[in-house]
Order: C-alpha cells, then sequence, then structure tokens
C-alpha cells in the first residue's frame, strides 16, 4: 500500500492516478492511498480511475476521532465531518483514522488541565467534554476506560476503520486490542455522538 501523506490541490488527480496506475502495472506496490486527502477529490480521483479504466484509491487516512476537533491540529490536514462520514459509509472505502484517541484528549482532557496548549486549541469545548463524560459513564457500565471506549467509537463505524494509536508498554497494547474487541450498539454510538441522552 502506497500513500500519499498530504494532497496538492494546485496539481491535477489524473496524472497522480495514472502515475500510480504504472506502479501498480510494475509490481512495485499493490494499492493506493491518501492521508489527509478531502472526500471530493478522493471523489474526483476515483472517478477519473473509473472513466479511464485505472485502478483508485483504497483507503484514505483523515483526523477521526469521538471528539470533534474545532481546527485542524496542524495546518494542512483534514478532520472528518459528519457529511464526510456519510460518504464514506457510501462508498464504503476503509478509513484509516490517525488521532482516534485526540492526542491524550480521552487520557488527560480536563477543563482544569491547561499545560497543553494544542490539546486546548483543538479539543477544549462543552460539547466535548460531554463527549468525554459519557466515555466515562459508558466505559464503568462495559470495564473500559475512556480510551477504550473512543477506539472503540472509531472501529465500530459502517464502514471499515482502522484505529491508529501509539501504545507504549503491554498493557497499552492490551488495553487497545481491548477496546478494538468491543462492539457498540447503534444506541451506544448515538449516546456517545450526543444524539440521545440514554445509551439504553
Amino acid at each position: 500500500m502506497w500513500m500519499f501523506h498530504r494532497d496538492d490541490l494546485s496539481k491535477p488527480v489524473g496524472p497522480l492516478v495514472e502515475a500510480l496506475n504504472r506502479e501498480i502495472k510494475a509490481g512495485t506496490i499493490k494499492a493506493f492511498g491518501g492521508s489527509n486527502w478531502t472526500t471530493k477529490r478522493l471523489a474526483e480521483a476515483n472517478d477519473y480511475a473509473k472513466t479511464h479504466g485505472l485502478q483508485g484509491f483504497s483507503v484514505s487516512s483523515p483526523h477521526f476521532c469521538l471528539a470533534t476537533a474545532k481546527e485542524p491540529y496542524w495546518p494542512d490536514t483534514v478532520v472528518t465531518t459528519k457529511e464526510d462520514k456519510s460518504w464514506f459509509e457510501k462508498m464504503h472505502m476503509p478509513l484509516v483514522a490517525w488521532s482516534s484517541t485526540g492526542r491524550g484528549f480521552f487520557a488527560k482532557g480536563d477543563p482544569n488541565y491547561k499545560d497543553d496548549p494544542n490539546l486546548v486549541r483543538v479539543y477544549y469545548n462543552e460539547a466535548n467534554f460531554e463527549k468525554l463524560k459519557r466515555a466515562e459513564i459508558l466505559g464503568k457500565k462495559k470495564g473500559l476506560t475512556r480510551i477504550e471506549i473512543a477506539i472503540a467509537y472509531a472501529v465500530n463505524q459502517k464502514f471499515p476503520v482502522i484505529s491508529l494509536a501509539g501504545p507504549e508498554t503491554d498493557e497499552q497494547v492490551k488495553s487497545c486490542v481491548k477496546a478494538v474487541d468491543t462492539e457498540l450498539s447503534q444506541g451506544e454510538m448515538d449516546y456517545l455522538e450526543l444524539k440521545t441522552n440514554s445509551f439504553e
């Protein structure tokens, strides 16, 4: 799998799709995707591929998390929106979610914790703190931590999701596995997304 890291919107998608199809034909790669590509550009690239009898993007890797980013963590990166989620559901394209635990928001997010200015800038608002609270409430019911609930949320979408994480210890690896193996009901997903006030 070959991945573009970031998109260059000044470049047309056609030559990029053609170049990577030459690599597929040469046996250098088997598939390709993009990190921080908008769904609009992904659709444009795959429409081009289909029209020209070529292989299109197989995977996308934007920022995707239960906590909604107020702005991108880094410049020129893509934050998944509600509309994007609908697109991924329709296309059933796999999403590789970076920062699926909010870069520590579900570990140390607290209105009184201001030591990480980027965490405050990107995630601190009333809605995300409510999601954090609900992740803790649901986690207690299921025997999971807030981080485990965040990962479980990511992988329980209606389209394939790989949740990227950075475990540093054996226990953290086991925690990630536990989270990925957790099934959440639609009611629980709606509760975490603030659509309902109960997960029962």
